[in-house]
């Protein structure tokens, strides 16, 4: 046993002073397999800043050209806004409509020099945010118009990367000492208008701008396009497609190559089927550039070669496993972007349909995080703001506190009546209000409830018994007790 402890001792006291003891202890950071792997050590400004204009141009790339960058755009705009993120005041009935009205009047045609509504704007900035990384707006103050608020909407090149050298200056950016965005430096005009002389720069204050991005990395200011991760994976998936395509083309194509013999010349009698030039000197094959003959086949024709001439077929084959490699790559870019697999291509051939759902509950989380975590608070919330100053200034509105929360657009469901039972026996035992049934359905409660109650009246008025109306008709069927009464 002495002698056990005394091995064990030298064992212990080798391992402590050998050099060995004193390796990487994580695996990720050793280098002897990933002596090139690196990556940035860069701060999340001079980061951003390096990369951003190469990132922007190759995703609105994808976004107009390859069909799957296409489709994840539309995806996710869609998913997030979809026909328009509406506000549910939170206020007495009467004020809340009069406010909701006014809200839809403004609405119609908020922005400078565009035709689209408040929820067309919404899109419009969603859009922008995904593809490029980041949208912008100025609030606007104008003299006309029954509510004195205007957005200008202006791409990210109007707020350039590279501006003068100033300690408070970054990215476009100006912050007070306290690190606080107090100016944004905007161009007059997009940079990319050629036609146009340089643009000047403009000190906007930035309680005057809303800036969409998604912040990856604290103390980061500038936002990077949602397809970064997958871009190369896109621009490698349409180099594959192409050279799927010419395979493909090629395969489909008979080609046959004429060997052996040594004079080109045609015999002495041609049959049907020869490519000949047509020429009325005499008959002459028709040759390429190298001189050599160049026939052509015809339905059941008989050809005679010269002497000692053969035909060889060409039979090229398309590449194989393309089903697999191209399930593989658009996995790994939904992946990327947060979306379902089924979703990014519509192929449902291989999904159960738990596997479908499985996928929509995962790609629905993350649209509310970017939902609920950026584009509400970082668009929607000082519009609202704004909206409201612009309503009490203009006498629309008393001075006040008018909260406000907003209704998300109804996501797609699979099992539309699993879900509809789910939702009534959740708010039978308490777990979720009826308002909070309707705004997950992308609708305002106090909205649903002036319809309902004046549908209500309007069938009463006109004796109407409806199977939709629980204090009439039991979900068996049955008249309720205080019918039978009546």
């Amino acid at each position: 046993m002495g002698r056990f402890k005394r091995a064990w001792a030298a064992l212990t006291s080798r391992s402590q002073s050998s050099p060995r003891a004193s390796t990487r202890s994580y695996s990720g950071a050793k280098l002897d397999r990933a002596d090139r792997w690196w990556g940035s050590r860069s701060g999340p400004v001079s980061e951003v800043a390096r990369d951003l204009e190469m990132l922007r141009a190759r995703s609105r790339d994808r976004a107009q050209n390859d069909p799957h960058g296409s489709k994840l755009v539309n995806a996710l705009v869609d998913s997030i806004v979809l026909t328009g993120i509406r506000p549910t005041v939170d206020t007495d009935v009467e004020k809340a409509n009069k406010i909701y009205d006014l809200w839809q009047q403004w609405g119609k045609r908020p922005a400078v020099g565009s035709g689209l509504d408040i929820y067309g704007i919404q899109r419009l900035m969603c859009r922008t945010w995904i593809v490029s990384g980041e949208a912008f707006a100025q609030l606007v103050t104008v003299s006309n118009g029954k509510i004195p608020l205007k957005i200008k909407l202006f791409e990210p090149e109007h707020v350039p990367l590279n501006t003068i050298e100033r300690p408070d200056l970054a990215s476009g950016i100006e912050f007070n000492p306290a690190g606080e965005k107090i100016a944004y430096h905007i161009l007059d005009h997009h940079p990319g208008d050629t036609l146009q002389a340089p643009g000047k720069l403009i000190r906007v204050p930035a309680d005057q701008i809303i800036h969409c991005f998604t912040p990856d990395r604290p103390g980061q200011i500038r936002g990077v396009p949602v397809m970064a991760p997958v871009l190369m994976a896109l621009w490698d998936l349409e180099g594959y497609m192409e050279a799927i395509r010419v395979a493909t083309r090629a395969a489909a194509t008979l080609v046959m190559a004429v060997e052996g013999g040594d004079s080109p010349e045609p015999p002495a009698f041609l049959p049907d089927g020869l490519a000949l030039d047509g020429a009325e000197d005499g008959l002459r094959l028709v040759t390429d550039s190298y001189g050599s003959p160049i026939e052509r086949l015809g339905p059941g024709m008989i050809a005679y070669l010269p002497d000692g001439k053969t035909v060889k077929y060409t039979n090229p084959q398309p590449p194989g496993n393309i089903k697999e490699f191209l399930a593989v790559s658009h996995r790994e870019i939904a992946a990327g972007v947060g979306l379902s697999y089924h979703v990014l291509t519509g192929d449902m051939s291989d999904a159960s349909f738990a596997q479908a759902k499985l996928g929509l509950i995962e790609q629905d989380k993350h649209i509310r995080a970017m939902r609920e975590s950026v584009f509400v608070p970082l668009v929607l919330d000082p519009l609202w703001a704004a909206f409201i100053r612009a309503c009490v200034v203009s006498g629309q509105l008393p001075p006040g506190d008018y909260p406000v929360r907003w209704s998300a657009p109804r996501s797609q469901s699979a099992d539309r009546l699993t879900e509809v039972k789910a939702s009534l026996l959740e708010m039978r035992a308490g777990l979720r209000s009826r308002s909070e049934i309707i705004e997950s359905e992308g609708r305002d409660p106090d909205e649903v409830n002036r319809d309902i109650a004046l549908d209500a009246q309007k069938r009463k008025d006109l004796g109407i018994v409806s199977d939709g109306d629980p204090s009439q008709v039991s979900l068996s069927g049955t008249l309720q007790a205080v019918m039978e009464a009546e």
